[in-house]
């Protein structure tokens, strides 16, 4: 799709006869370069399989995205540290004014787990594939390459 270049964006603005200096605010915010991939999705009732659905379809975009890129998009310290910076954001969207809460923020002590083998070093990419077992082995020795 197209996007919203500077001077088509600055024209709408100038149009809506806002003074100079608001229209030089709202420029940087109304651009947009355009062909981005995006998703839309539009379901005819709300009810649990269809929301099962929706998770699904996501959950399945996420591992694809990783795949083609080359990531481990189920990586527990990514989260972890997702979780991390969301915390600190967190003010900010309860919030926007910039005021700070009337009560400290509390979060909840993350668990603790014993340290094993591997508690300081991530996995390697190898380990996180599931191990074959006997069954799976020989369905994939079954299945015929196309063509």
């Amino acid at each position: 799709m197209a996007g919203n270049p500077p001077p088509a964006v600055r024209a709408e603005l100038e149009k809506q006869k806002l003074p100079a200096e608001r229209v030089d605010y709202l420029v940087p915010h109304k651009v947009h370069a355009g062909d981005r991939p995006s998703t839309i999705v539009a379901l005819t009732q709300i009810d649990p399989a269809s929301l099962g659905r929706l998770v699904a379809l996501y959950e399945h975009k996420v591992f694809v995205q990783s795949v083609v890129w080359g990531i481990n998009a189920f990586d527990q310290w990514g989260v972890e540290l997702g979780k991390k910076l969301a915390e600190q954001l967190a003010p900010a969207v309860r919030d926007p004014s910039g005021n700070p809460p009337a009560s400290p923020v509390v979060s909840p002590q993350p668990a603790t787990f014993p340290a094993g083998p591997t508690a300081s070093t991530p996995p390697s990419r190898s380990s996180c594939r599931p191990t074959p077992t006997p069954s799976t082995a020989a369905r994939s020795r079954r299945v015929a390459p196309p063509g």
